[in-house]
């Protein structure tokens, strides 16, 4: 009898072990998910093998002297009106008119509403 608790006993402990390393497994894989994640996102991207992003070179900006100049002129523009809504006035109650007297309901009974057995028998 003692044979059979002592393994039972093992059983028991295996599974219990079994799952603490399949969890802390677990946790390993996406600490390391979050990180490479995040060093993804921080590089600007990620690149896939077999694919290649390709980014647009970059040319720069210089004026030929066989483009024409562009003169910008700024003329002053007359303000259009736009309508403004007029407020309306909210009507403050009065601090008597505050507190109304409120009719209080009167609350059905709690216990059923019987007739004492006496009462019914005297007849």
């Amino acid at each position: 009898m003692w044979t059979v608790s002592f393994a039972l006993w093992h059983l028991i402990d295996g599974f219990l072990a079994t799952l603490v390393l399949f969890l802390v497994v677990e946790l390993v894989i996406c600490i390391v998910a979050i990180l490479y994640g995040l060093s993804a996102l921080a590089k600007g991207g990620m690149q896939l093998p077999g694919l290649r992003q390709r980014a647009a070179p970059l040319q720069p900006e210089t004026v030929t002297p066989s483009q024409p100049q562009v003169e910008v002129l700024v003329t002053d523009v007359e303000p259009v009106p736009v309508p403004v809504p007029v407020p309306v006035p909210i009507p403050q109650p009065d601090p008597e008119d505050k507190y109304e007297p409120i009719e209080e309901l009167p609350s059905p009974p709690t216990e059923p509403q019987v007739a004492p057995i006496d009462s019914l028998t005297d007849f």
